[in-house]
């Protein structure tokens, strides 16, 4: 049986901190890259929240700044929102790759960035972020 691949992020904003628990639903790994998503629950109270991560030209190991103004080939993407509503890329924040194995499809590491969302900048946190294989669930939510 397949294991649900899960992204816990930490979200601080003026109104406290509070979880989000994000499912990976779609994972795309090529020879040098990838492309993965992942969307927290429906709750009724509670945002739905979305986010995808994007490797470009072999990333290796090593700290990257999300704002895109280093000198790197290799680059780490982050979109991160309100599922169908307010989705944005991310230029600002790092994101530490501890290790990246395209063969084998798993990375581990860890972000954090600033969110702007509804005249609020909003932290987010991911300090266990660790893909080890494929989702099976390949379908949009």
């Amino acid at each position: 049986m397949p294991t649900t691949l899960e992204i816990n992020l930490m979200l601080e904003g003026r109104t406290g901190t509070s979880p989000a628990q994000l499912t990976v639903y779609r994972q795309d790994w090529w020879e040098d890259g990838f492309d993965i998503e992942a969307i927290s629950e429906e709750h009724n109270q509670r945002p739905q929240y979305w986010l995808r991560l994007t490797g470009h030209n072999a990333p290796k190991k090593g700290t990257y700044r999300l704002d895109g103004d280093d000198d790197r080939e290799d680059r780490l993407l982050i979109e991160f929102g309100l599922y169908n509503r307010d989705v944005q890329p991310i230029e600002n924040g790092a994101f530490i790759l501890e290790s990246i194995e395209f063969n084998q499809r798993s990375l581990k590491g860890e972000f954090e960035f600033t969110w702007e969302h509804d005249d609020e900048k909003v932290e987010v946190q991911c300090w266990d972020l660790e893909v080890l294989s494929p989702s099976t669930h390949d379908h949009e939510p």
